[in-house]
């Protein structure tokens, strides 16, 4: 199997709400996070492990949570000002970002392809609740050479109000089968 192809970014923002003790989300606009270029992540787990009678009787690894590093070739000011929860002034463009700020919550999903046996597959990755570091910039002057810059995010990757971390369509035969689930499920219906 070789992975192949990552497209079609999409985030939706979820409001996280907690009332006695119970958590609920509340989903926003799905919207295209940037064109993707790479994704990168790295999940990490509690391990236990059982001995008895001088060997390994019981081992549990658990999710804990992940970061996730995200490349696109731009990130959009209005996408930028909605996940990072700074102040877009739509009237002149201007984005303030400020100490206090706080990014949001966001469903992350895309597009991932393979090809297994000389057929090309597709899945659609969504992961259920990502909170994004301030985002960092890099600029270079122009020389003798064009170099292109892009826009990476980097954040972490929580359990949702459902206790789900990660939702996948499986191997799909058509592109379009994953992008069916994949726009379905970035904004739940109900629940998460």
């Amino acid at each position: 199997m070789a992975k192949v192809s990552l497209k079609n970014a999409k985030y939706c923002p979820v409001t996280v709400t907690t009332s006695e003790g119970t958590e609920s989300e509340t989903y926003g606009t799905t919207a295209t996070l940037s064109k993707a270029i790479r994704a990168a992540v790295t999940i990490n787990s509690t391990d236990t492990t059982l001995y008895a009678d001088d060997a390994i009787a019981e081992y549990i690894s658990e999710f804990v949570d992940g970061s996730i590093t995200f490349e696109g070739d731009d990130i959009e000011d209005a996408v930028a000002a909605d996940i990072m929860g700074a102040t877009l002034d739509s009237e002149s463009g201007e984005i303030t970002y400020k100490g206090g700020d706080s990014a949001k919550y966001i469903r992350l999903g895309f597009i991932v392809g393979r090809i297994k046996n000389n057929a090309k597959q597709y899945k659609a990755i969504i992961y259920t609740r990502v909170k994004f570091n301030p985002m960092g910039d890099d600029f270079e002057t122009k020389g003798q050479t064009i170099v292109f810059k892009t826009a990476s995010l980097s954040g972490k990757i929580m359990r949702n109000a459902n206790d789900e971390w990660k939702k996948d369509s499986g191997w799909k035969d058509t592109e379009q089968a994953a992008q069916t689930y994949l726009s379905s499920n970035i904004k739940p219906t109900t629940g998460g």
